[in-house]
């Protein structure tokens, strides 16, 4: 017989008996709300139910077997004994299902009780690696920053090596220039120093009674030249030198050939003999 069988005969019964009907109607209200939720606990226990519907349900799969207890005892001490051994068949099967019920309740307490230590425990596992991933995520977002400060700084650092770099070669090109003037400057003076070698042998019969001043005039002038030409080849092979050097060099020149043109017009040049060996010393 299943339950909604014996619900059938239960109303027949309730007909037949108005006393019994009358002791049904006293009971409390909860009874007939559990038969209720026990229709619907058998409709609805497959599927997975949480801990605390779980608890929810026992309390009223507990309730129904108290109020059926006492439905039986109550039916056990009816005198019409021939209509309630039917009610107590019903309620018997009842007290069955709710056991039934229970027992599966119970199996599903336990699982759930299993489900909930190992969620607690994954949930732990995973506070646990959820604040290591969080450290390491703000040690990885420190790391990110860092990196781009050294990047920008280092953009910052390239763009002052490539501007010096630009004025390096700017500075270099001016370099080139100004060598290649005082190269030419050089060659000029060259030229100049030969055609005063020329005049010089011209008037060397004019410099005979002069000869120690010429002497000493024509060491300063070959330390002159020396000097010039040292700086004139320092200057070739140092490429990168600073401007005002090359000013200072250019001005040198100038310099020795203002000493160059007073040398000439010294009215006591008299020797021929040294200018002879000056002559040989220039060649």
């Amino acid at each position: 017989m299943n339950f909604y069988e014996g619900k059938t005969n239960q109303d027949a019964f309730k007909k037949n008996n108005p006393q019994q009907q009358q002791q049904q109607q006293q009971r409390p209200k909860n009874s007939q709300q559990s038969y209720h939720f026990n229709e619907e606990f058998i409709g609805t226990n497959s599927g997975i139910k949480t801990f605390n519907d779980l608890k929810v349900e026992f309390e009223q799969i507990r309730n129904d077997l108290i109020s059926l207890e006492s439905e039986i005892s109550k039916g056990k001490r009816d005198k019409h004994q021939p209509m309630n051994k039917n009610y107590d068949n019903i309620l018997l099967n009842k007290y069955q299902e709710l056991k039934k019920l229970i027992r599966k309740y119970k199996e599903n307490e336990n699982l759930s009780e299993k489900r909930l230590s190992l969620q607690e425990k994954y949930l732990d596992e995973y506070k646990s690696n959820f604040n290591r991933v969080q450290e390491e995520i703000i040690q990885i977002q420190e790391s990110i920053n860092n990196y781009k400060e050294l990047y920008k700084k280092s953009i910052n650092l390239q763009k002052i090596l490539d501007n010096d770099r630009n004025k390096t070669e700017k500075l270099i090109e001016e370099l080139k220039i100004d060598n290649k003037k005082l190269i030419d400057e050089n060659n000029k003076s060259n030229n100049e120093i030969q055609q005063l070698k020329e005049e010089n042998k011209q008037l060397q019969q004019l410099l005979n009674d002069r000869n120690k001043q010429i002497e000493s005039l024509n060491q300063s002038f070959d330390q002159h030249i020396t000097s010039t030409s040292k700086q004139f080849n320092d200057s070739s092979s140092i490429i990168n030198r600073l401007e005002d050097q090359l000013i200072k060099q250019i001005k040198h020149y100038d310099d020795l050939n203002d000493n160059i043109d007073v040398e000439i017009n010294l009215d006591d040049i008299t020797n021929g003999n040294n200018s002879n060996s000056n002559s040989n010393h220039y060649q």
